[in-house]
Order: C-alpha cells, then structure tokens, then sequence
C-alpha cells in the first residue's frame, strides 16, 4: 500500500512537472528589473511652465476673433488681419521655461499656428496674416525665415524698392545695418507729409507684442517691399460646365462671367483613335514617334442650339481627365487643337500627363493628347549632336526587330578614366547588360500596320492590321568633354549612327574639383557678415576687412586655396586655343624649386586645360594662365610648428545652405497591392549633439559636443547693451562685454554653454550650428584646437526639424519599381522633431569645409538632409493568451557588407527603432535610415527575452531587401521592402523575391504557468502530499498492529 501511495505521489509529481516545467524563482516576472537594474517610478510633476504641447489656444479660438471678407483685395485682407491682432502679446497663453529654470519664452498663437509655439515670431506673425487672407504660397512663396525669404523673392524679381507703398504691402526691415532684413511689416496706413511718405507698418514681436510702428518711405531700413496684389490672382465669379464622352473622357471647363450667354451648354464627343493618331501624325510630322494618341471634340450651344465660340478676347480654362483605360504611356505627353479646317498646331503652354491636361483656350473644336518620343533619326540628319557637360539627351525608337539595343562606341576618355556618357557603357557590348539603376527601357507593342504612304493597312473587315514593334527608350547624361576633333558614336537599333560631342561647362574662369562638382575658385570661401542676435546674444566680431562678392570671398593671396602636404587637387579652365597653358610661380621662404613644392600634371584640349596639383611641401602656389588672365592662389600647408605655412583649427561647424529633404516611406496592403505612402519634409539641421574629427587611422583627434563641460566652464557672456535694449557696439560691430572691476568679462553662470550655438536662422544664407565664436572667448580656444595636418573625416550626430511639405502614394510594380497613382500637395501635418542622424564626412568634404571656413581656422562643413526612412508594418498573434500593450519586440538585423550603421565614436544606433506591438498586436518598424540610392539586405527576426515566462516565442525569420530609388523629377528617396525566399545558400543578395509574401506575422503561443517553487502556489500540492504520506502512515501503523496481534 505504502509502494503503491508512494508511486501515486511520484508519479503525480513528474507528470506535473513533465507537463508544466520548473521555477526557479519566488518574484514574479513581472517584478524582475531588467539586467539587474531596478526601476524607479515617480508621480511627481513636471517644472512649472515645461509641461503640456505648448498649443494654449486651438485655431478654433483666434479664428474667430477675424475680420470677415466679402469682396476685398487680398492687400486689404492682410492689412485688416494685422489691424485685428493689434495689442496681441506674447505669453498671453503660457512660457516656456528652459532647463536652467531662468530663460522664460512667451508662447504666440503665430507660432502654434506655425508649429514653434516659442519661437521667434516676427514673420511667423507676417506669414499668419497672409495665410489667413488667402495667399496661396504658389501665387507668393513664404515659409522660411526672414532673410531667406527675402532671397527667395528676389530671386524671382518680386522685390520691388520703396517710395510707393501702399496699404497691405511688406516691407523689408534691416534694423541693424548689416544690408540683410531680419524683420518685416504690413503697411497698414499710408499718408503724405512734408517729410515724404508715412508708412505705418504693423508688426509681429514689437517688445513681445504686435504694434504699429512708422517709418518714412525710402529710408534706408526699408530693403525693398513685396505688393503681394500683384502676384496673387483675385477669384473671379466663374460659371462652370462639365461633360462626359461615351467612352469616359471628362470635361470640365470654367469661364468668366460674359464669356457665354446664359443658358450656354457644353458637349464632349469621342473622336476615333484612328482618326486621332493621324491627325497627330499629321500635325508633329511623319518622324514622331507617336506611341498613343487620344482625342476629344468639345463644343459650346446657347440655348436655341447655337453653336458657339468665346466672346472676342476671353478665354475659357479646360481640364480633361481620361479614363485608366485610356490614359497614355509615361513620356513626352503633348496637346494638340485642331481647328475647324482641320489644321493643327501643339499648346505648348498646356499642362500635359498621362491621365489628363489642362489649358487656356479661346477656340473649341478637336484636342488631341498624344505621347510622343524623341527618335534617333531626328537627330540623324547627317549632323552631330552636340551637348554641354552635365546636359541630358533621352533618345527613343521603335523597331520591328527584336532584340536589337542602343550602342556606345568610342565612349570611353582613358585621360579622364571615365565614360564621356552615363550608362558607363565603353565598350560594344549590348547596352541590356546594363543594372537595374539604369535609365533603359525596353518594352513591345501593337501598333496599326501602315503602308509605305503612312496609310493605315486594313482587313477584309476594315480593321485596321496590327503589327507588333519594339520600344528602345535611354536617357544620356554627358559625363566629361570630349577632346578637340574627337567624337564617339551611338549606335541606334534602326541602324542609324550618328557622332557626339560634348563641350566643357560653360562657366568661366578657374573651376576646382569638390565633393559636389567643381566650383569657381572665387566661390568657395564664404563671405563673414556681421550678424547680431544669435541663441545667446553672442555675434560674428567683424568681417576682417573681406571683400563681398555676392556671399563669397574671391581667392587672392591673402585669401587663398588651402591644400596639405600629401593632398591632391584639381582644377581647369577654358581659353580660345590649344597651345594656351597654365604659368607656375611659387613662393616657399627657403629658395626650393616648383618641382620641390607641388607635382603638377597639365593636360589640354583645344579649349579645356586641366590640372592636378599635389601638395610636396609647404609654400604658395601662384597658377596663372595668361591667354585669359584667370588665376589661382594656393597655400600648401604642412604640420603646425614645423614651419610658417601651417594652421591649428579650433572649430567645427555644421553650415546649412538651404535644408534638404527627409522623406518616410510607409507601407500597407490593399487588396493583395502593395501600397507605398511617401510622406515629404523639408529638412534643417537645428542640433548638434556631438561632432569628431578623425585621422587617417580612424582616431578621434577632436570632439565637440552641446553638452556643458564641467572640465572647461563655458558660460553666456553679459553683454553692454543701450537704453533701448539693443547691443552696444565698438567701432568694428563687435559686441562689448561686460567688464568687473578687476577688467575680466562678467559671466551668466545661469546660462551654461557647449561648443554649439545657432547662428542665424534655418534657411538663411549664413545659417550654422558654430562652434567658433564659443570656442573664442573662452580657454577653449586653446583647448579644444586640432592639426589640419590630421583632419582627414569627420562625424556629425545632429537633431532635424521637419517641416511637412507633400505626400505621394505609389503601387509596387513586381520588379520593385513604383508607379505614382495619387499626389496630395495640401497635406497637413505637425513638424516633428528627429535626433540623432549621423552624417559621415569624407576627406574631400573635410577639404572643403577647410576652403569655406572665412577665416581658415577651422572646418565649416555644408551637408543637406538628404535620405529616407522605411516604416514597415509587423503583426503579433499569441495562441491560449491575450497580448498586453509592449508585450513583444522586434530585431532588425543588418546583412550589409557594410552596415549602415558603421560608425566609429558614433555607434550606438540600432537599424530600426525598437518596434513594441500594441495590445491588438500591431507594431511598426521605424527609422531604418538610408542616405543614398542602392539595394540593402536585412533580416527580421522576433526579439526573444532571456525569461520567457511560460510563452513559446516564433523563432522564424523573415529576409527582406531594401530597393531604395532616387526620384529625380522630384528629388527625393524612397524605400520600398521586398521580402524574399531563404534558398539556404546564406546569402541573402542570392535569394529571390518572395512574390506570395503579404503579412509580416510572428506567432507565439502562451503554456501553464508553473506556480513557482517555494511560493504560496504549491501549498494545495503540499496539503495534498502531506495528507496522503499521512494516511499511508496510518494505514502502515494499523497494518503493523494487526500483523502483531495475529502474530501474538
């Protein structure tokens, strides 16, 4: 009985723990910190004022305080905004307090409206009212900041000078002299005076609220006024007609007022594609290359039935919209009337797509939109091609034979080591070979058969007789001249051949070679202006007496190129003959010869004379070509100490010309098509985080950072200011500090420093990140110093703020190819925030930035946010269980050759971002970044804890590459996922294109949860145990006595 209790217990034990596990721990999971590390919770409040988004008030709110239109100009809408705002002062919907507890920002609804509730709010107040008027910013560009807004309209000759303002204009203020705006106002009034004329000018952030100020017309403050009323067109009452053909053609048509009589009616009527595609053959001529054509008739009937045309002098706008199965083949799309007597002639100013066009007309009968291409033959007329360097040509063809491709002969320049053309085709190989990022196209098509006259060939039924041809379609980009006398060949499919040459840019004077193409030598170093106002009223001292010359300081022998000992350049410039050649003098200090200061390489075609110049030892280099008078100063430099030709740098800035572009690729399924959504935002660097300056070796020489460093103090210094609050100047506009009684500068020690500041503003033509003017009022001037001797790359990790711009939705092709199918330029979103992108800087940026740097003594890096980031969808299933919010994770692993996240100090960034589900098991992959065009390899996997807590976790894994494409039309990346088939072979660019894939699902399953060992769980187990030893004792006892007295 005892055996048999024993091995019931035995038994019920195992099968428990066979079926459910072992414990090994009384906490439960939930409670373990993770790697050890406890976790500490509080509830304790933000600091005052740093809590909340920062929006105090919704537009709902200031909406309602405007002025209500009916009729006014928009000059007049503008001007009674500003008036409504007037009195309006910042901090009326909170501040915002910075983490030194001192520095108090008031929040504006100008700046919420904008999305920087605390920011500098002058032209954000300016933008406010323009775009509550209704000025559309493709009538009036706006949007960026005062002074690169300036730029931009002048660019396109909207900046008129003063002296005949008028209500609603902007004027243009330069309040500290320096010949740039920094404000501007709504003129609001204007009145004649004995003076002149009066302007009174409402403007944003006037001690922190909006006031009017006046100013007289024509003063120098005034750079130039902006009359938006002339740029914006003021909607007219426009009556409306829409038709539709049988065959699904849409018309839609607006008119003015007196254009048509009442009662006017519109008709659309399908036209044959026969007909079509002869009229337009007919209208471009026998050699077009017509692939489609489609036409429509349009016409107007008053009501009697009256066919009419427009009044005499007025115009009608016209959108056509073609059903999916009619649109055209992407190409050269073109619109073409034809007239009542049947003669046509191309709109040239029509907007033409594939799906539709839109026009301007004062006629109606027949409009034709056909695609059309570029042939080889009408080039091939006996006459050379001739091109620019950097132009494009895109040649087109259509042939009967199969198989049959463009060719490059002779294409090759073994001086230059590069092809005269992209594709870098040199040889007479079949251009199909070329990759996938390639600009080729090769498709076939039905077309109507035609005779020898172009008459359509037809059957016994009158059907027109098909025939099928071969589409060549390839895009050219001139890559190098071609020397002088020398051309090379294409070879079109059609047997055609024809000779190309390739001229030198057209720019004039002495061109150098650098990390984003060549650039005048009088282009490279930027101009220093004086500019007061930065983050902590620090400013650029003076100009030290250089010459302006539209932002650049021309080379010359006190500002000259600057290469190291062991550095090689290059640069040219064109003349009128061959026999032309650059003259050398040098200057060391010691008596060496040239050949002991540079090796020099020349070589000249009749008009292009190139150099290639390495620096051997310190000296300047005087480069003279005497046919044109250019020249070139150049200052070899060698290690600090070791002679006069030699500089430490103390600095290391992250310039930003004009932003850049950061897009999102995310993707979805819809109805078994994979669905690519590309969001747009303009880029700007706002943050350095930290930046390192390498060796040769990979070492990190120098390190900056926006962290305050205990080790070197840096405080704000106090500044001199005047009775009205603005900076007191010295003669040269440099800043005056504060001095004690001892004559040390006075410091704000509430007010701690890094390396970095913000110096101007995003956009601006002199907008950084500097750590130069830090670095020289401190010690760390003499601490934080580096060898341009050493400085071969460097490493920014930097903040963005995004600005949204547009949103675009692709379908993926199976080939990984997108095709648009929806665009929506009035998308709305928050500007959001991104930290920490790492930019990588090669030795030939670090040479410029030592080129741009005004005063050569430190690296002035100028990068644009050029890259995009994939989100990619992930599901979660958990079988005999329920998913809690952040329950599960997921790892992205990098199968690059290079990883992309390869960096040397900077090499804490993961792939992805981590990636919890939600408790419906959703999750996505965020912010894996990618820089450049180029195919990518990852591996996706679930992230499995050490402590798995009684769940089964998917050990699967799913292969993907990444196909992400330039698109050059719009100049952005996007990133399309492609998953794909593990064929063993363990490497991934082998696998194929999982073309069955449509979820991304991992799938867990949840087991018993063993109580655990020593816990409150196992007394049930316990009792049962105890009881059970306890009746078999007794029974044992009882058995034991029995056999005594029986016994006995």
């Amino acid at each position: 009985m005892v055996t048999a209790l024993s091995v019931l217990v035995t038994g019920g034990v195992f099968w428990q723990l066979r079926r459910y596990g072992t414990a090994i721990s009384d906490v439960p999971a939930a409670e373990l910190p993770e790697n050890g590390i406890p976790v500490v919770e509080t509830d304790a409040d933000p600091p005052d004022g740093t809590a909340g988004s920062g929006m105090a008030e919704e537009p709902e709110d200031w909406e309602a305080a405007l002025p209500a239109f009916t009729d006014e100009s928009a000059q007049q809408r503008i001007a009674a905004i500003a008036v409504s705002q007037l009195g309006y002062a910042e901090g009326s919907g909170g501040v915002l307090t910075a983490d030194d507890g001192q520095t108090r920002t008031g929040y504006t609804r100008y700046g919420a409206w904008y999305g920087n509730p605390y920011g500098e709010w002058n032209t954000m107040f300016t933008y406010f009212c323009m775009y509550y008027a209704g000025v559309e910013k493709t009538e009036v560009p706006y949007g960026s900041g005062c002074w690169a807004w300036y730029e931009t309209l002048d660019s396109k000759s909207m900046i008129a000078a003063g002296g005949n303002e008028k209500t609603g204009d902007i004027i243009f203020l330069d309040m500290d002299a320096d010949g740039e705006p920094d404000r501007t106002g709504i003129v609001s009034d204007t009145a004649e005076t004995e003076a002149g004329l009066l302007l009174s000018a409402i403007e944003g952030n006037c001690d922190g609220a909006v006031a009017s100020r006046q100013y007289l017309s024509g003063i120098p403050e005034i750079l130039g006024v902006l009359s938006v009323g002339d740029y914006v067109t003021e909607e007219a009452a426009l009556t409306e007609y829409s038709g539709e053909t049988v065959s699904g053609i849409q018309v839609a048509a607006q008119a003015a007022a007196g254009i048509f009589p009442e009662g006017t009616v519109m008709q659309a009527a399908d036209v044959s594609d026969d007909e079509a595609m002869q009229a337009a053959a007919d209208t471009l001529g026998g050699n077009a290359d017509i692939r489609e054509a489609v036409a429509v008739d349009i016409s107007f009937y008053d009501a009697d039935g009256n066919e009419l045309e427009p009044a005499e002098g007025g115009t009608v706008s016209v959108q056509i919209i073609l059903p999916e199965e009619k649109q055209l083949p992407e190409g050269d799309c073109k619109l073409l009337h034809i007239d009542s007597e049947g003669g046509g002639t191309v709109l040239t100013d029509a907007d033409v797509a594939a799906d539709g066009a839109a026009f301007e007309t004062d006629a109606f009968s027949v409009y034709i939109m056909a695609s059309t291409g570029q042939t080889a033959g009408d080039y091939y007329n006996g006459e050379t091609i001739h091109l620019n360097l950097g132009e494009s040509i895109t040649l087109r063809v259509e042939v009967d034979t199969p198989n049959t491709y463009f060719k490059l002969y002779d294409s090759w320049d073994s001086t230059a080591g590069k092809a005269y053309m992209t594709p870098n085709i040199h040889n007479d190989e079949q251009v199909h070979t070329w990759g996938e990022n390639q600009n080729y196209i090769y498709y076939s098509r039905e077309i109507d058969a035609t005779d020898e006259n172009g008459e359509i060939i037809r059957d016994e039924n009158d059907d027109p007789v098909k025939k099928t041809v071969y589409h060549n379609e390839v895009t050219f980009t001139a890559n190098c001249p071609t020397p002088e006398g020398s051309t090379f060949r294409i070879h079109s499919p059609n047997g055609d051949e024809f000779p190309v040459v390739i001229a030198p840019s057209a720019e004039k004077g002495i061109m150098v070679n650098s990390a984003t193409g060549y650039k005048s030598s009088d282009r490279i170093r930027e101009w220093l202006g004086k500019y007061n106002g930065t983050t902590y009223g620090l400013s650029f001292p003076y100009n030290f007496g250089m010459k302006d010359v539209d932002g650049y300081v021309p080379n010359s022998k006190e500002r000259p190129y600057l290469l190291m000992v062991g550095e090689t350049m290059d640069f040219y410039v064109d003349s009128d003959s061959a026999g032309d050649s650059f003259v050398f003098t040098f200057e060391d200090g010691e008596g060496g010869t040239l050949s002991d200061l540079a090796d020099i390489e020349q070589s000249s075609g009749s008009t292009h004379h190139a150099v290639t110049l390495t620096g051997t030892n310190p000296g300047m280099v005087h480069a003279v070509m005497p046919e044109t008078g250019d020249e070139m100063w150049i200052k070899v430099m060698d290690r600090v100490g070791s002679t006069p030709f030699s500089q430490p740098l103390n600095h290391a800035d992250m310039e930003i010309a004009d932003g850049g572009t950061y897009t999102v690729s995310s993707t979805r399924v819809e109805g078994g098509q994979t669905i690519v959504d590309v969001k747009v935002y303009q880029a700007d660097v706002v943050f350095v985080n930290d930046a390192y300056i390498y060796d040769k070796e990979g070492r990190a020489i120098q390190h900056y950072t926006s962290e305050f460093d205990p080790a070197y103090p840096l405080y704000r210094v106090q500044l001199e200011t005047n009775e009205d609050g603005s900076l007191k100047t010295d003669e040269n506009g440099r800043p005056i500090p504060k001095l004690d009684a001892d004559g040390n500068t006075i410091k704000d020690e509430t007010v701690p420093l890094g390396d970095y500041e913000q110096f101007g503003v995003p956009g601006g033509t002199q907008y950084e990140m500097t750590s130069a003017w830090i670095a020289n009022i401190s010690s760390k001037a003499y601490k934080k110093t580096y060898d341009a001797m050493d400085s071969d790359t460097a490493e920014f990790d930097v903040n963005l703020h995004l600005t949204p711009r547009q949103k675009y939705s692709y379908k993926v092709n199976p080939d990984g190819s997108l095709t648009q199918i929806s665009e929506d330029p009035n998308w709305q979103a928050e500007p959001e925030e991104r930290e920490n992108i790492v930019f990588l800087l090669n030795h030939q940026e670090v040479i410029d930035a030592r080129n741009k740097c005004p005063v050569n003594n430190g690296l002035d890096f100028t990068a644009r946010a050029e890259f995009t980031a994939l989100e990619m969808p992930v599901e979660k299933k958990l079988l005999n269980g329920t998913i809690e919010d952040q329950q599960f994770t997921f790892d992205v692993i990098d199968l690059n050759p290079t990883p992309l996240t390869s960096t040397r100090s900077l090499n804490n960034q993961a792939v992805a971002d981590a990636a919890p589900c939600d408790a419906e098991g959703h999750a996505v992959l965020k912010n894996m970044r990618f820089f450049e065009a180029g195919t990518y390899y990852f591996e996706l996997k679930e992230h499995i804890p050490e402590n798995q807590n009684g769940i089964g976790y998917d050990d699967k894994s799913f292969y993907f590459k990444v196909k992400v494409s330039k698109d050059n039309d719009k100049n952005f990346l996007t990133a399309v996922p492609i998953f794909l088939k593990d064929n063993g072979s363990g490497h991934p660019e082998s696998f194929e294109p999982d073309t069955e894939h449509t979820d991304t699902v991992f799938t867990n399953y949840k087991g018993y949860e063993l109580p655990s060992t020593g816990g409150s769980g196992i007394l049930p187990y316990l009792a049962g145990g105890i009881l059970i030893i306890s009746a078999a004792s007794v029974l044992l006892l009882i058995r034991r006595r029995k056999e005594e007295e029986t016994n006995s």
